[in-house]
Protein backbone atom coordinates (compact mmCIF):
# COMPACT_ATOMS: atom_id res chain seq x y z
CA UNK A 1 0.00 0.00 0.00
CA UNK A 2 1.14 3.54 -0.59
CA UNK A 3 2.36 5.23 2.57
CA UNK A 4 3.02 8.91 3.12
CA UNK A 5 4.43 9.13 6.68
CA UNK A 6 0.99 10.29 7.72
CA UNK A 7 -0.88 9.29 10.89
CA UNK A 8 -3.58 7.76 8.66
CA UNK A 9 -1.13 5.20 7.21
CA UNK A 10 -1.56 2.96 10.27
CA UNK A 11 -5.37 3.03 10.07
CA UNK A 12 -5.30 2.35 6.31
CA UNK A 13 -3.02 -0.64 6.87
CA UNK A 14 -5.33 -1.99 9.58
CA UNK A 15 -8.35 -1.72 7.25
CA UNK A 16 -6.54 -3.55 4.44
CA UNK A 17 -5.34 -6.28 6.82
CA UNK A 18 -8.94 -6.78 8.02
CA UNK A 19 -10.21 -7.01 4.44
CA UNK A 20 -7.48 -9.44 3.33
CA UNK A 21 -6.96 -11.87 6.21
CA UNK A 22 -3.97 -14.14 5.78
CA UNK A 23 -2.24 -11.63 3.49
CA UNK A 24 0.73 -9.42 4.31
CA UNK A 25 0.16 -5.71 3.73
CA UNK A 26 3.44 -3.96 2.97
CA UNK A 27 3.84 -0.20 3.11
CA UNK A 28 5.67 1.50 0.26
CA UNK A 29 6.81 5.09 0.78
CA UNK A 30 4.92 6.66 -2.11
CA UNK A 31 6.03 10.26 -1.64
CA UNK A 32 8.86 10.11 -4.20
CA UNK A 33 6.67 8.22 -6.68
CA UNK A 34 4.01 10.93 -6.55
CA UNK A 35 6.56 13.78 -6.43
CA UNK A 36 7.89 12.68 -9.83
CA UNK A 37 4.45 12.36 -11.42
CA UNK A 38 3.80 8.66 -10.94
CA UNK A 39 1.53 6.52 -8.85
CA UNK A 40 1.58 3.09 -7.23
CA UNK A 41 -0.14 1.76 -10.35
CA UNK A 42 2.87 2.87 -12.40
CA UNK A 43 5.26 0.62 -10.47
CA UNK A 44 2.97 -2.39 -10.14
CA UNK A 45 1.33 -2.82 -13.54
CA UNK A 46 4.10 -4.75 -15.32
CA UNK A 47 4.28 -8.35 -14.22
CA UNK A 48 6.78 -10.70 -15.84
CA UNK A 49 5.24 -13.78 -17.36
CA UNK A 50 6.36 -17.23 -16.43
CA UNK A 51 8.49 -18.93 -19.10
CA UNK A 52 6.19 -21.94 -18.69
CA UNK A 53 2.93 -19.99 -19.03
CA UNK A 54 0.66 -21.04 -21.89
CA UNK A 55 1.52 -18.94 -24.94
CA UNK A 56 4.81 -17.68 -23.45
CA UNK A 57 7.37 -16.70 -26.04
CA UNK A 58 10.78 -18.26 -25.37
CA UNK A 59 13.63 -15.81 -24.73
CA UNK A 60 16.08 -15.49 -27.62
Amino acid sequence: MGAFQDPSDEKAQQILEEQYPGRTVERVDARDIFAFGGGVHCITQQQPSSPTAPGAVPAP
